[in-house]
Order: C-alpha cells, then sequence, then structure tokens
C-alpha cells in the first residue's frame, strides 16, 4: 500500500512514515527478510525525503549490508541507489557517482517490472538521473544534459505517469544548472501538468520551483518571487524537508533579483541552517555564493569577498566544478567592480574555466567567464 499512497502523499508524508513503521514491526516479528527488505528501503525514502540525512544514511547502509548477504540483484540497486543518494546529498559526489555506476553495472539478475510494482522506481533509471546531474555540477554541462535526456526519454516509455513526473524534475535540475530558461520553462511547465492530472503533491511542488526560477529570470518579477515561495511551502506541506537549501537558493535568487534583499537574507539564513541541521551540503557553495552577491548589494564588500573564497573552498573539496566557476566568476566580477590592489579572482576564474570537461561549452556561466577574461586579462 505504501507505493500508492506515496504517489498521492508524498514520500515524506506522516501516514506513510506510520504505515511503514507498523509494517516492519511485523515484518520483524515474523522474520520475514523479504518484507524486512521492502520496508526498510521504503522507510529509508520516507526518512531521507524528510530531510533526516544522516538517520537514513545508516539506514541506508544497513539496505546494502543486507543486498550484499543475500547477492540479490533487486536489492543490490535498490540499496545502492539509495546510498547513493545520501552520498549526494552529503555534498560528496565523487563517492556518490561510485554507488550510482554500480547500479548501473551491477550484473545479478532481477526484474525491472516487479521492482517497479514493488518499490515504485527504478533504481537504474533514477541511477542515471542522478549520475548525470552529478556530471553536470562536475562540469560536463552538456554531457549532463545528454545524459539525463535519455534516462527521461527511458523513463517515459514505461508509460508511468510518476516516472516522468520523477525524470522531469531531475531535467528541470540540470537545466537550473545550465540557466537554461527557455527549456526549464518548457519542462516545469509539462512536469507540472502531469502532477496536476494525477495528483502527485510532492513533484508538484518541485516542478512549480523550477518554473519560479525560469519565470524570475524571464521578468515576472514578484509573481515569481511568490510562486517559488508557494512551491517551498506546498513541498514541506508534505512532510518533505530534503533541499531546502536548493529551494531556498532558487528563490533567494528571484529575491535578489527583484531587490527584496531583506528576503534573501530570511531564504539564505533558513538555508544554512538546514546544512547544519541535517547535513545536507550539496548546495552550500551555492549558499555562499549568493550570500556574497547579497553582501556586495548591501555594501558590504570585505565580507563579500570572504563569503565568495568559502563558496570556491567548498566547491572545490566538493569537486564541484560548475560551482567552482560562479564562484570565481563572481569573486572576479566583485574585485574588479572595486578595482582592488588584489585581482586573484581572474587568475582563480581562468584556472576553474580551464579545469572544466568542456570549458567551450555555450552555456551562460561559460559563456559570461570567457567574456569576462577575454575583456581584462
Amino acid at each position: 500500500l505504501s507505493v500508492p499512497l506515496i504517489a498521492v502523499c508524498g514520500y515524506a508524508a506522516p501516514a506513510v512514515e506510520a504505515l511503514l513503521t507498523d509494517a516492519l514491526v511485523g515484518a520483524e516479528r515474523w522474520g520475514d527478510a523479504e518484507q524486512v527488505f521492502k520496508v526498510k528501503r521504503g522507510l529509508w525514502n520516507c526518512i531521507f525525503d524528510k530531510g533526516q540525512v544522516q538517520e537514513s544514511g545508516q539506514l541506508a547502509k544497513e539496505l546494502v549490508e543486507m543486498a550484499e548477504h543475500a547477492q540479490r540483484g533487486d536489492w543490490l540497486r535498490l540499496a545502492q541507489r539509495a546510498h547513493g543518494s545520501n552520498l549526494l546529498n552529503e555534498g560528496q559526489l565523487i563517492k556518490a557517482r561510485k554507488a550510482l555506476e554500480r547500479v548501473v553495472s551491477t550484473t545479478e539478475p532481477w526484474s525491472p517490472e516487479a521492482t517497479l510494482f514493488e518499490h515504485g522506481e527504478n533504481p537504474v533509471s533514477v541511477s542515471r538521473w542522478y549520475l548525470a546531474w552529478i556530471t553536470t555540477m562536475e562540469g560536463d554541462v552538456d554531457g549532463g544534459l545528454a545524459q539525463v535526456d535519455a534516462a527521461v526519454e527511458e523513463a517515459t516509455a514505461l508509460a508511468l505517469p510518476i516516472a516522468s513526473a520523477f525524470g522531469r524534475s531531475i531535467r528541470n535540475s540540470i537545466l537550473y544548472l545550465r540557466r537554461d530558461v527557455t527549456a526549464c520553462l518548457e519542462n516545469s511547465e509539462a512536469g507540472l501538468a502531469i502532477c496536476e492530472e494525477y495528483g502527485f503533491p510532492f513533484w508538484s511542488a518541485h516542478n512549480k520551483i523550477f518554473l519560479a526560477w525560469a519565470r524570475a529570470q524571464s521578468g515576472y518579477g514578484e509573481s515569481a518571487l511568490n510562486l517559488a515561495i508557494s512551491g517551498i511551502d506546498e513541498w514541506k506541506a508534505t512532510g518533505a524537508g530534503l533541499h531546502i537549501c536548493t529551494w531556498n537558493c532558487i528563490a533567494a535568487e528571484a529575491a535578489l533579483h527583484v531587490g527584496r534583499t531583506e528576503v534573501a537574507d530570511e531564504l539564505l539564513e533558513e538555508a544554512n541552517n538546514a546544512v547544519r541541521r541535517t547535513g545536507e551540503a550539496l548546495m552550500l557553495s551555492e549558499v555562499m555564493r549568493l550570500k556574497g552577491r547579497l553582501f556586495r548589494i548591501i555594501g558590504e564588500t570585505t565580507t563579500a569577498i570572504d563569503v565568495l573564497r568559502k563558496s570556491l573552498a567548498i566547491a572545490q573539496q566538493q569537486g564541484a566544478g560548475l560551482f567552482r566557476l560562479r564562484a570565481g566568476l563572481d569573486l572576479a566580477r566583485l574585485q574588479i567592480e572595486l578595482d582592488t590592489p588584489e585581482r586573484d579572482g581572474l587568475a582563480i576564474l581562468a584556472a576553474g574555466l580551464d579545469a572544466l570537461p568542456n570549458p567551450h561549452a555555450e552555456v551562460a556561466d561559460f559563456n559570461e567567464a570567457r567574456e569576462l577574461l577575454l575583456r581584462y586579462q
């Protein structure tokens, strides 16, 4: 019963958690390993999406141990997908990639159809979506888009609306990272239509937030900011506490776009608190970068430079080449604007651009970096 309940209520809904918690007690009492794994995997999804990253991480490790002991193809794929998702949201991109690649490369036999029916997902498809997300954050923005497009096409072929909604939502994440406004508008509107037709509140909120970002970049002003905030409220209403950093970055960017610095400050502070509370550090570099922009706008330029350097350090530690480039771009711009004696921002930007798999990709951040370097170096 948990799969249809998740579809209509969301992964982290209290009713889902209560159902699975009761089911686990019964499964463990009867010593039914099949049901114990199934219910624990469902509980992992629930507490993971609640934003309890450390607790769900421990449960993911238990699932991996059970799967490796049983050497079952379906369990191995489901467990490693869970483990990789935790690592990804902790900002451990290299380890996350290894775990998710294991899902895709596992050769133990399994039934994708039975797994989809029992667990509501195909872990190989999901892992491919997340690998595309990682590829994009590492800086291969064209490679990431190609990977997610292929994976979403595969999911669409299943003719399952929830799989299409999930896939389109991950595609939004990549289009947002690429700053592809037009494509994000189209994709999020299509995803939202699926969610409204079939009643998927979790993915509806997800699509609405990315639609708000695309509209903010398209001149919708305050209405885009309001849409972002309402999307975040709807996300939280499902019981979800994951991705608050991401959502608040999107809304804060919209707030800065329309001059609402006080709203941006509140959103970024909540994002920072979420990192400290949950350990979900995937977007921490972007939180710091947007804080740098905020300090720049309100005239606290020394603090802005310090915060941008923190953003750079986090991105480099995570191996997030795209975030490293963005932080370097903002630092170089600010140093040029202030005409500071220290102009290491341009060198940092050049090094970040050169380190990318394809520094000649035609996307906004790359184009702006190349233009700035051509003008001032």
